[in-house]
């Protein structure tokens, strides 16, 4: 029998900008603050990570992570 994993769960980081809806104009503009209460809540929340998107217009996902 092989041995079983735990499940682990990540976060959506917006660095786009973050609304209600996908596709269209964000209600919320990104900033490094606003993104770093993003990633601490979602640590508090018990998400193992976060997923970092990438390519345009999104900030620079390598500078991002350093953060």
């Amino acid at each position: 029998m092989s041995e079983q994993e735990d499940m682990k769960f990540g976060w959506f980081l917006p660095t786009a900008g973050d609304g209600k809806y996908v596709g269209v104009a964000p209600e919320r503009e990104p900033s490094l603050d606003y993104l770093v209460d993003v990633a601490q809540t979602a640590e508090k929340a018990g998400f193992e990570f976060v997923l970092i998107p990438t390519g345009e217009p999104v900030w620079t996902p390598g500078l991002l992570a350093q953060q």
